[in-house]
């Protein structure tokens, strides 16, 4: 569509005030007022794409519009002409050979004058606030099946089922390898398709609320069983007051509280990969893990270790 049909379209007559969006401005002393129905008809409906000999002026009114009709607007820019559209809009990419005012009105400036770098910072834009999701949602699970767990076997057993010693330990290899793991995720090209964040958007979703809650339910279940039952699991017999160690070897209740440590550590370290996706249509935790020498190399530590 060429910018003169777009504007015979959408705009109306400059007498026909009432329920019509008027944007106040001039242009070769002709006054647009758009008509927002028949806008967002041509614009969302219809799917435009391609506007032909478009000025930076339908620039303007485009990316205008589509405030006024709550969506997110991208715009790009390296005139003087572009820059009340750059302001406008959420997210103004302007070339690095653009003017200085352009520069300063845009969000990101292209160095290399490439249109395709704006796939790739957004790419990389997305991929940040993805891997902080992915090390919020496992911290969270991490952090309440921890405070679970020895907050009722110190109500019920009279002590924690971990050691400070344990949970110094715990805190090291989850909290400071994990984050670094989660964080070396590379961007994977189908989060171009994502929709974008909605501004005052939580961070955490409900589907990481339902995998948070799950998961720490889950694993809280399985070491009060363990905790419990461990004399009909293990065979392992001992007394909470019995020494940590029966003279040079450790005792029984080294010998079991051991066992529950490292099933709390498997039990999170497998969880680990599960945080690898956070979007309930992606279900292939596996994917591009390969691509992730960090997260390999740190799985594989905290299981030698």
């Amino acid at each position: 569509m060429t910018a003169e049909t777009f504007r015979e379209r959408v705009m109306v007559d400059p007498r026909l005030n009432q329920g019509y969006y008027n944007q106040n401005k001039k242009e070769n002393e002709d006054s647009f007022e758009i008509d927002m129905t028949k806008f967002e008809n041509v614009v969302i409906e219809n799917g435009l794409k391609v506007i032909a000999r478009a000025t930076p002026k339908d620039k303007e009114l485009i990316a205008k519009g589509l405030k006024d009709l709550h969506k997110k607007v991208a715009v790009t820019g390296e005139g003087m002409n572009d820059v009340d559209a750059l302001k406008i809009s959420e997210v103004g990419f302007c070339m690095g050979s653009g003017v200085q005012v352009a520069k300063e009105s845009a969000n990101v400036v292209l160095k290399e004058d490439n249109i395709s770098s704006i796939v790739n910072s957004t790419l990389w834009g997305r991929n940040i606030y993805g891997n902080t999701r992915k090390f919020v949602q496992y911290q969270m699970t991490f952090n309440f099946s921890t405070l679970f767990i020895v907050f009722v076997g110190s109500i019920f057993k009279g002590a924690s089922v971990f050691s400070v010693v344990q949970l110094l330990w715990l805190n090291m290899i989850m909290d400071t390898l994990a984050a670094i793991a989660l964080a070396a995720e590379q961007p994977r090209l189908e989060a171009i398709k994502d929709f974008p964040i909605k501004q005052g958007e939580a961070i955490v979703t409900k589907a990481m609320w339902r995998q948070i809650i799950g998961t720490t339910l889950y694993s809280s279940l399985i070491m009060f069983l363990m905790f419990w039952f461990n004399e009909d699991i293990w065979g392992i017999t001992y007394n909470m007051s019995d020494p940590w160690m029966d003279g040079a070897d450790p005792s029984k209740k080294t010998e079991a509280f051991t066992m529950l440590f490292n099933i709390f550590v498997y039990m999170h370290l497998f969880n680990l990969i599960n945080c690898r996706q956070i979007k309930p249509t992606r279900r292939n935790v596996l994917k591009g893990l390969t691509t992730n020498i960090y997260f390999i190399v740190i799985f594989i530590s905290i299981v030698i270790i």
